[in-house]
């Protein structure tokens, strides 16, 4: 049998909206348990819980007192009640400090609302979601205002602590301030542990705190419905956005997601009887003010830009515009699946997804257009070399096999000379040498001599051509072959 405070717990429940299985998995009762509590009118008749012994009756007060007040162990209880005149067992009075502890966690919860600016609520939910024709496990974060039940809500593929502190912080610029106080969960990417009662928070997310000032609240263990404002929008958003919808992206998902919770938030809420937008502009005025800085800039990671224009971040290489190389950048992860990469000063210069293959090369052609000079890399460079010009794989092959491990270092100063000569004359220098199979830079400088002038200005602070030392004989048909 239930006790009155369930039965009535049960009831009030279902009157929110609550289905009867979600209300049995929140009170840890069977389905029927709830069904007989809906159906039945008159609340169950109390029966005090027996304590197991006699001797402990006359105690019973001052155990309560050091137990749920002083908040003392079993074991210092039974101390104290020996000094007293307490003969029973220690077992005895462990079946009794139990019964007072259900007693403590089984009482009814009252509805209660919080006052313009005062409180928000926090928390997020996973979600299966096809994106791109593939279902992808994503995670709806959602805040919502106390008072005005006006709400934010974004998606990640992460639920770590960043994602945590990204959404937060999105959802405080949203509403254009932060309330006095944030009520969640025990989650352990904010509360670490919880020693004698107390919560002992992760120190970014207090840093958060502090930088926003509001004052982070976690609710019991168990009971969710300590924040029900927040706990119950997500079945509606599962069963009135997320079922039946596909998206082209994750930043696809977050911007119809954005406009669904606008159309929600412009109708009447059933509890207030008010459009969550038409209070919110009562409750804004008594927000507090955003900071100056931005928090998540804190926890940026720092990088240093290879030669080649690659910042490594997770076992992976990603490519950013070429006056950055061999600089100093700041990376950062956004919805767990864009890498952002700014500049010392802030500014963005490079945004990439994240690859799913470690190890992977992730290059934007872009941001090598402004490159006179090819990467320093082997590997790069035999790309850029075979992709320039259409000879490039054979005569690259052909300077594998005559000078070896050197190949990259002539083909790096063959492309130095686009800086001089266009394409189409080096491509036909290249295809001379590979006719004579003659693997050298400056053989195929010697043959651009010969063929073309300059075809623009190198630019200020260009290296001109290395000179070519000694002669070389070439038999008369190669010049003939040039003037075709």
């Amino acid at each position: 049998m239930i006790k009155v405070d369930q039965w009535t717990t049960i009831r009030t429940l279902y009157s929110e909206g609550y289905g009867k299985k979600r209300i049995a998995k929140m009170l840890k009762v069977s389905v029927n348990t709830v069904r007989r509590a809906l159906k039945d009118d008159t609340p169950p008749s109390y029966r005090r819980t027996k304590t197991g012994d006699q001797k402990i009756l006359p105690y019973l007060d001052k155990i309560r007192e050091m137990y749920l007040e002083k908040k003392l162990i079993g074991t210092r209880i039974f101390e104290e009640l020996k000094k007293q005149g307490y003969d029973g067992s220690l077992m005895t009075l462990y079946r009794c400090l139990r019964t007072l502890k259900e007693e403590q966690e089984n009482k009814a919860c009252l509805r209660f609302e919080t006052l313009p600016g005062e409180q928000a609520q926090f928390d997020w939910s996973p979600f299966d979601v096809e994106i791109a024709g593939e279902k992808v496990r994503v995670y709806c974060y959602l805040v919502i205002l106390g008072y005005s039940r006006m709400k934010y809500m974004t998606f990640s593929l992460k639920q770590d602590l960043f994602a945590v502190i990204e959404a937060l912080e999105e959802a405080f610029c949203f509403f254009g301030g932060s309330t006095k106080e944030l009520l969640m969960d025990n989650a352990g990417q904010m509360v670490l542990e919880t020693r004698n009662g107390v919560k002992c928070f992760n120190e970014t997310f207090l840093a958060l705190a502090g930088l926003y000032r509001f004052r982070p609240v976690a609710h019991r263990v168990r009971h969710p419905q300590t924040k029900g404002k927040v706990e119950r929008p997500f079945y509606y958003i599962e069963e009135h956005f997320i079922k039946g919808n596909s998206f082209a992206s994750l930043e696809d998902l977050i911007d119809k997601g954005h406009a669904f919770i606008r159309e929600w938030c412009a109708k009447e809420h059933r509890t207030t009887l008010k459009r969550p937008e038409e209070l919110f502009q009562e409750e804004k005025e008594l927000l507090q003010s955003l900071p100056k800085s931005v928090f998540i800039q804190s926890l940026r990671k720092s990088r240093k830009v290879s030669r080649d224009c690659l910042v490594s971040v997770g076992g992976s290489r990603y490519s950013v515009p070429a006056q950055h190389a061999i600089t100093r950048v700041w990376v950062l992860v956004r919805h767990g699946h864009l890498l952002e990469i700014q500049d010392q000063s802030g500014t963005v210069i490079a945004v990439h997804e994240l690859s799913k293959t470690k190890g992977s090369t992730n290059i934007k052609e872009e941001h090598y257009q402004s490159l006179r000079k090819t990467p320093s890399t082997a590997p790069r460079i035999r790309e850029i070399f075979m992709q320039t010009f259409p000879s490039g794989k054979d005569y690259y092959r052909l300077l594998l096999e005559k000078v070896g491990y050197n190949a990259a270092y002539h083909a790096q100063r063959i492309l130095d000379l686009k800086a001089y000569y266009p394409d189409d004359a080096i491509e036909q220098a290249l295809r001379c040498a590979l006719r004579y199979r003659a693997a050298s830079y400056k053989t195929v400088t010697n043959i651009l001599r010969s063929l073309v002038f300059w075809h623009s200005t190198p630019p200020a602070g260009t290296p001109a051509p290395l000179p070519v030392t000694g002669q070389m004989v070439r038999p008369l048909a190669c010049y003939r072959e040039l003037l075709q």
